[in-house]
């Protein structure tokens, strides 16, 4: 999405917006509600917003809001770096894999 910060002309900025709409999209449509409880709502949440904002960034050319879903973004994918520490070394063994 940072890309838009420098895209002169609005197709490329629209290319990039569009491309991070689908990128959110399909991690919303990956929520499992069943398994993931208040996870899956909250992120559900969250997803939805951050794709109400692309629109309006695509509108607006709003870079104060780019700021912001990148900043949202960022903390999730920072997040999941985290998970393989949190996993037990036990189950990480490529045994556990099959």
């Amino acid at each position: 999405v940072t890309g838009v910060q420098t895209c002169a002309l609005p197709i490329y900025k629209s290319k990039a917006l569009g491309r991070a709409s689908r990128i959110v999209l399909g991690l919303q449509g990956a929520l499992d509600f069943n398994q993931g409880g208040d996870l899956a709502s909250n992120l559900n949440e969250l997803y939805s917003y951050v794709t109400k904002r692309i629109f309006h960034i695509n509108v607006r050319n709003d870079l104060e809001a780019l700021d912001e879903i990148y900043g949202l973004m960022s903390e999730i994918r920072e997040a999941w770096n985290e998970v393989p520490a949190l996993v037990p070394a036990s189950s990480k063994s490529p045994r556990s894999l099959n």
